[in-house]
């Protein structure tokens, strides 16, 4: 691959071992997942799929000059000739930090949310997460037919929580008469 080519010239052994690190994790998306868990020394790895912020953070992130982590083309952290990760200290460019800080803060808020993010608090080292977080799906799904949680309760607390409207919940539930005679205009 290119990378290799590129990370030729690299004097640091450290530095480009961690960089060739990165750039065999796979996809794009991967690397910027990895290269922040990295930096951040998070128990979380981001995913673009977890809402609209993460979205957002892995849309604006990029990797150029083998080693440097940008957000919107400015440079916010760096892999050192030790192979470890900072975060830029260029004072001119604080905004950019304080945007790209902000940005993964609300990521991770999101990111919490999810069901991978319990598995990764649980597993040291994230290994096998794909795995477990299927088993935990699973086991979600027998407890809710052991519990016997009826469809019906479970739209009408759909409703409630206002993610479905009184038609759809009609309709759900089966009641396909109309509520009512329809106002004369």
């Amino acid at each position: 691959m290119d990378f290799k080519k590129n990370n030729e010239s690299d004097t640091s052994t450290k530095r480009k071992k961690e960089t060739n690190s990165l750039y065999t994790t796979g996809s794009p998306v991967d690397l910027k997942s990895k290269y922040m868990k990295e930096l951040f020394t998070e128990d979380y790895r981001l995913n673009p799929n977890d809402g609209p912020n993460s979205k957002d953070l892995f849309s604006r992130l990029g990797v150029v000059d083998k080693y440097w982590l940008t957000f919107v083309d400015v440079k916010v952290a760096f892999i050192d000739r030790n192979g470890n990760y900072f975060l830029s200290k260029n004072t001119s460019n604080a905004q950019g930090q304080l945007n790209f800080r902000t940005a993964f803060e609300k990521a991770t808020e999101e990111h919490q949310k999810t069901l991978n993010s319990i598995v990764e608090e649980e597993v040291p080292n994230g290994e096998n997460i794909d795995a477990i977080s299927d088993d935990v799906r699973d086991e979600i799904h027998r407890e809710n037919i052991d519990d016997d949680i009826e469809f019906n309760d479970r739209v009408l607390q759909l409703h409630r929580d206002g993610k479905c409207t009184e038609q759809e919940t009609r309709e759900l539930i089966g009641i396909t008469v109309p509520k009512g005679e329809p106002e004369e205009k």
